[in-house]
């Protein structure tokens, strides 16, 4: 490489690393599957007095567990190894000026970072997606199939990727491929199933229960129509294209080096497609993990029909880059999740934690915020002045039915013993108390609602 291209390297992997780990932190962690996550984690450390959720993939909460208190990096970690591996994967397949590009599109992509700042699956997923590539890119059968387990015990959905890719080897004749991805799939997936069997009586009790849980679709054709606008058009034209490009070259596939490669990129997006299909909750947040497969091939296709074409193949890459560019929107997205109010738990974190550990908090704010941050059982607080995400079989009670001498966190403490307080913002103050009977009644409603729903990026468990 040139030294123009190093210098020029050197500035993206600077770009990256900071902008990742910065909109990473930002987060203030209010979501619903995002703290059922961290609350998962809390118990696969000790914390047995929270409840576990078992219906959700084990290794993402194994993660946030060994990152502790730097849980909030891992999918902006996440997005730089993603970053990484879409460079190396295309300097083996596409010229580096197109590599270069890649990256650039990866990076600049809106969807691909509402997930570095979010502390969901996706992110990771997106990762070991893109290195189980790089496996079957390389012919390392073994390696991805241990790869295809951690995919599939991070992000359910991803079970499809352990069909794809027998089928691919089978359908070349790979036998002795097919039989060592099948070794390393095993071989990771025993200590899992293992443990799922001890823990439950069956080994596969997590994956049935998610199963019960997102069961139920609608068959909805239309909803492709009208989702799939909402990721990159250039990128869908680049799948379309390698498609095309594959049915067009079918029989002299064994003179194109990457021919199977865009063989399992299709698949695994196609199998995705037809896993939605059949799930009740249906949202944008599912088709994420397509983007850096349709990413692949819409440069594979780029490198193959502007070949000996520099202007058309810049011209296409300034299309399909402006097409994934954040929005206003977007922007004020962030902007209002930097300033959640659900930050001034962490400020009474320190003070809560100088009372017994199973001790209960009431809460007037986001009981599930409140058992991610503090790792404590929570009790959601109804009534006026009152945020939390729906309430599933979760504990709650009114201001007058909390009992005596409870940790109360509310936004109106009245003339109650205040213990602690937050730092003050424009949605108020958070104030921790100890509740007496007969305590005195609330203000009236604040600036935040009663009860709130999720959002749809963060909803459904999985």
């Amino acid at each position: 490489m040139r030294r123009s291209h190093w210098i020029i390297l050197v500035i993206l992997a600077v770009v990256e690393t900071t902008s990742a780990l910065y909109l990473a932190w930002l987060n203030p962690v209010q979501g619903y599957d995002e703290n059922w996550y961290l609350i998962n984690s809390h118990h696969i450390r000790g914390v047995t007095t929270l409840t576990y959720a078992h219906h959700r993939p084990p290794m993402f909460p194994i993660l946030l567990a060994l990152f502790g208190d730097y849980s909030r990096l891992v999918s902006g970690i996440a997005h730089i190894g993603s970053v990484a591996l879409t460079f190396i994967i295309l300097r083996r397949l596409v010229t580096l000026r197109l590599a270069i590009a890649g990256v650039v599109v990866f990076m600049a992509s809106y969807q691909l970072r509402t997930y570095n700042v979010l502390l969901l699956t996706e992110m990771t997923a997106i990762f070991l997606l893109l290195l189980a590539t790089y496996c079957f890119l390389v012919q390392r059968p073994f390696l991805l199939g241990v790869v295809a387990t951690l995919l599939v015990m991070t992000h359910w959905s991803m079970a499809t990727v352990t069909f794809v890719v027998p089928a691919v080897y089978v359908m070349r004749r790979r036998w002795r491929l097919c039989g060592l991805f099948a070794g390393g799939l095993s071989l990771a997936a025993m200590p899992f199933l293992m443990a799922s069997a001890a823990a439950y009586g069956n080994p596969l009790a997590p994956a049935l229960a998610n199963f019960a849980v997102q069961s139920g679709g609608t068959n909805d054709w239309w909803y492709y129509v009208r989702e799939f606008p909402q990721l990159s058009l250039p990128l869908i034209i680049g799948g379309l294209a390698a498609g095309g490009w594959m049915i067009a070259n079918r029989r002299d596939w064994r003179n194109l080096p990457w021919y199977d490669l865009c063989v399992l990129l299709l698949g695994i997006i196609a199998a995705r497609v037809m896993l939605l299909h059949v799930v009740g909750p249906k949202g944008v947040r599912f088709l994420v993990p397509l983007i850096p497969m349709l990413l692949l091939l819409t440069l594979l296709m780029l490198r193959h029909y502007g070949h000996g074409m520099p202007r058309l193949q810049w011209a296409a890459l300034a299309i399909l880059l402006i097409s994934v560019l954040p929005d206003r929107q977007w922007v004020y997205y962030i902007y209002d999740l930097a300033r959640n109010p659900v930050k001034q738990i962490a400020d009474l974190k320190d003070r809560l934690a100088t009372f017994a550990p199973d001790q209960a908090v009431y809460t007037d704010l986001n009981d599930l915020a409140v058992m991610g941050k503090t790792r404590r059982p929570a009790v959601a607080v109804t009534g006026p002045g009152s945020w939390h995400h729906q309430l599933y079989n979760r504990p709650a009670c009114t201001r007058r039915e909390i009992p005596e001498g409870a940790l109360y966190l509310t936004w109106d403490p009245g003339s109650l013993e205040v213990i602690a307080a937050a730092s003050p913002t424009r949605h108020g103050t958070l104030s921790l108390v100890r509740w007496r009977i007969g305590g005195p009644p609330p203000a009236g409603a604040s600036v935040l609602s009663s009860t709130a729903a999720t959002s749809e990026a963060e909803s459904i468990p999985h």
